[in-house]
C-alpha cells in the first residue's frame, strides 16, 4: 500500500473508533431530553447515533475487505511474476485499478458521514448551551439534528450497493489468485521433469575414466549452480553421483552382453 493510502486508512480508522455515541455533546443533549422527559427525542436521538456508528462500521469493514483484496493481488504477483504473459498482467493491473476505485470510493462516503456526524455533534452541543438560558424552548430545534437520517440513508444505500460490487470483485481476485497457483504448480511439475530428463540424459552416456566423470560432475555443479560448504560434503555428492553411473553402465552392460549372447545363439542355429 502507498504511503498517502496508509496514512488515509489510519485516518479513517482514528476517526471509526470515535464512536458518536461515546462523544460528550451528544450525551450532555441525551441527558438534557431525560430531564425534560423527552422520551420521543431521545428515542429518536439514540436512533440516529445507532445509525450513524452502523455505518461506520460498514464502511469499516468495506476497507478491511479492500485491504486483503489489494494484498491478495500484491501476493499474485510476487509469486507468479515470472509466469506471466502480458495479458495476465492486464488482468491483474485491471482487479488492482478496480480496488483502488473502490478505496476512494469508501473515502469519499466516509468523508460525508464525518461531515454529518459533525454537524450533529455541533447542533448537540448548540441546544445544551442554549437550554441553559432558554430551558425546554431549544428542544423544538432537535428536528435540526434529526432530519439528517435523509442523508444517512443516501450513504447506506452506496454502501449497500458497494458491498454487493465488493463480494463479485473479491470472487474474481480469488479466481485469477487460484488460476495462477495452478499454473506455478504445472510450470515447477514440468521444470522437475526436465530436470530429471536431464539427470538421466547424464547418467545415460558411456562411463568414462574416474578423472573424466569427476570433471563431468564439475562441469554440471558450475552449470547448476549448485555449491557445496566443503570439500568433504562435495566429495560425498561426487561418490554418490559415481555411483548410480557405474550402476546404470553396469545394468547397461549386462543388457549388451545379453543382446550379443542371443545373436550367437541365433548364429548358431
Amino acid at each position: 500500500m502507498k504511503q498517502n493510502e496508509r496514512k488515509e486508512r489510519v485516518k479513517m480508522d482514528e476517526v471509526m473508533n470515535d464512536s458518536l455515541a461515546k462523544d460528550k455533546d451528544i450525551a450532555d443533549l441525551m441527558e438534557l431530553l431525560r430531564k425534560f422527559h423527552d422520551k420521543d427525542g431521545m428515542e429518536k436521538l439514540n436512533r440516529t447515533v445507532e445509525y450513524v456508528d452502523s455505518l461506520e462500521q460498514t464502511l469499516s469493514a468495506m476497507m478491511e475487505q479492500l485491504m486483503n483484496m489489494r494484498e491478495e493481488l500484491k501476493g499474485v504477483r510476487e509469486q507468479n511474476d515470472y509466469l506471466m504473459t502480458r495479458a495476465e498482467r492486464t488482468v491483474k493491473d485491471a482487479l488492482t485499478e478496480q480496488v483502488a476505485k473502490a478505496e476512494s470510493k469508501v473515502q469519499e462516503l466516509h468523508g460525508k458521514l464525518v461531515e454529518i456526524k459533525d454537524f450533529i455533534k455541533q447542533k448537540a452541543h448548540e441546544l445544551v448551551e442554549a437550554a441553559k438560558h432558554r430551558g425546554r424552548m431549544v428542544l423544538k430545534k432537535l428536528s435540526e439534528v434529526l432530519h439528517i437520517r435523509e442523508s444517512l440513508e443516501k450513504i447506506k444505500g452506496q454502501a449497500e450497493q458497494m458491498l454487493s460490487n465488493l463480494d463479485e470483485l473479491s470472487n474474481r481476485i480469488d479466481g485469477h489468485s487460484e488460476q495462477m497457483k495452478v499454473q506455478s504448480d504445472k510450470s515447477a511439475q514440468s521444470e522437475s521433469e526436465v530436470a530429471k530428463s536431464a539427470v538421466g540424459n547424464e547418467l545415460a552416456q558411456p562411463l568414462g575414466t574416474y578423472e573424466e566423470e569427476m570433471q563431468r560432475f564439475t562441469d554440471s555443479c558450475v552449470a547448476e549452480g549448485k555449491a557445496y560448504g566443503s570439500n568433504a560434503e562435495a566429495f560425498e555428492a561426487f561418490k554418490n553421483y559415481y555411483d548410480k553411473r557405474t550402476k546404470v553402465a553396469g545394468q547397461a552392460g549386462e543388457i549388451g552382453r545379453e543382446m550379443i549372447s542371443t545373436n550367437k545363439d541365433n548364429k548358431q542355429r
